[in-house]
């Protein structure tokens, strides 16, 4: 079952988003064969991270929680806010699902 996992930066939140971006990667990477969608969130200027957006496919909204708890992100204290909602695809690759 897919989830989004929607995630804003706390303030002051780039150093630390720098600092675990690394291994922030190689967490996701990990994760790609469950990973539908996954990128930052981005201002108006197209450059400024403001947070995270996944849409995960998943069992159930448990392991959704267990991938954002084990993200690196998460421990570095990147996020200020995240939701995780159940998500229903209508539209993949241009075609009506």
């Amino acid at each position: 079952m897919p989830f989004a996992i929607w995630c804003l930066d706390a303030p002051g939140a780039q150093f630390r988003r720098a600092g675990a971006l690394a291994e922030h990667r190689r967490y996701v990477d990990r994760w790609a064969a469950l990973l539908l969608l996954s990128g930052p969130l981005l201002a108006e200027d197209d450059v400024t991270r403001l947070g995270q957006l996944f849409v995960l496919d998943v069992a159930d909204r448990t392991s959704a929680e267990a991938f954002l708890a084990g993200d690196p992100f998460t421990a570095a204290e990147v996020f200020g806010e995240t939701e995780i909602c159940s998500f229903q695809p209508v539209f993949r690759n241009g075609s009506r699902t």
